[in-house]
């Protein structure tokens, strides 16, 4: 009987999150988790892996039940509701917005552990930085595979995406449709994806409240460095480049437009030192 109120009580915690009260939310899922005490069991009938997924970003984002949730997760497979879900476990972290970073921290093939060769991470760079989502096959053999006809790239990528796999720990890691790969969400974060979705949310939006200012300094708090610093420029690489700055100096000065008008000098002074930083690495051209 616990159990199945403890249930209750999580879809009453879905239901407030869904209206927009995340207070009467977490109060609810207290409720739960209390009830629940050791067990494993929390989800009813009628629970799908979207719901329970939604319900365990809210308590990760709120800092609550983290050992529980993860276990959720992964017992679950669960993917993200969304691409910057806080201390959501992602098996794999890529970051472009700083350098160029991997980690991993499980993997389902012990191959993953070795040191990759130079062009693996040469076909892991592009497709991250052309987005991570619905990269053209033919783009990514042009950018690492210049030198080879079109039937020897292709052959090259499909080895190389296969070996990626492995790398990232598991066959679910990248994904290949249609002509078109991508990096799975529910299994690679990468903050360009997090970034974009920040950024795209303030551009298509006309509300300008407090909401509006979180998205855009979450999204600027992504973006630490040019796209793939200290990486080997490329005609490709400077485009994607300048591209993405264009759009983080635009969301700066939005921002800084919108403390100005709060009276906020310190943010606003604080976003024109970026502005003033901001160095010649985003336009550098190849040597």
């Amino acid at each position: 009987m616990p159990l199945r109120v403890a249930s209750v009580f999580a879809i009453e915690a879905l239901l407030q999150l869904g209206a927009g009260n995340r207070p009467a939310a977490l109060d609810a899922l207290d409720r739960a988790m209390l009830l629940r005490g050791s067990s494993a069991y929390l989800w009813g009938p009628g629970w799908n892996r979207p719901a329970i997924a939604l319900l365990a970003a809210f308590a990760l984002a709120e800092g609550r039940y983290e050992v529980a949730m993860r276990q959720f997760i992964t017992g679950l497979r669960l993917a993200p509701p969304s691409p910057d879900v806080p201390n959501w476990p992602w098996p794999v972290r890529l970051r472009v917005l700083d350098g160029f970073v991997l980690e991993i921290d499980a993997a389902e093939d012990s191959s993953a552990s070795r040191k990759p060769p130079h062009r693996l991470l040469d076909l892991l760079k592009v497709l991250a930085g052309l987005g991570g989502q619905r990269v053209p096959v033919h783009a990514l053999c042009d950018r690492v595979w210049p030198e080879a006809d079109g039937d020897a790239a292709l052959r090259s990528l499909e080895t190389g995406l296969s070996r990626l796999r492995k790398l990232l720990g598991s066959d679910r890691a990248v994904q290949s449709r249609a002509g078109k790969v991508s990096l799975n969400p529910a299994w690679v974060h990468l903050d360009l994806a997090a970034f974009e979705r920040h950024w795209r949310q303030c551009t298509e939006s006309n509300n300008f409240g407090e909401a509006w200012i979180v998205e855009a300094e979450s999204a600027l708090t992504l973006y630490r460095r040019p796209l793939l610093s200290g990486e080997p420029v490329s005609p490709w690489l400077l485009a994607e480049r300048a591209r993405w700055h264009r759009r983080w100096r635009e969301l700066v000065n939005r921002l800084a437009e919108q403390h100005r008008q709060r009276g906020n000098l310190p943010a606003v002074f604080r976003l024109q030192v970026l502005l003033a930083d901001d160095g010649s690495e985003w336009t550098s051209t190849p040597p």
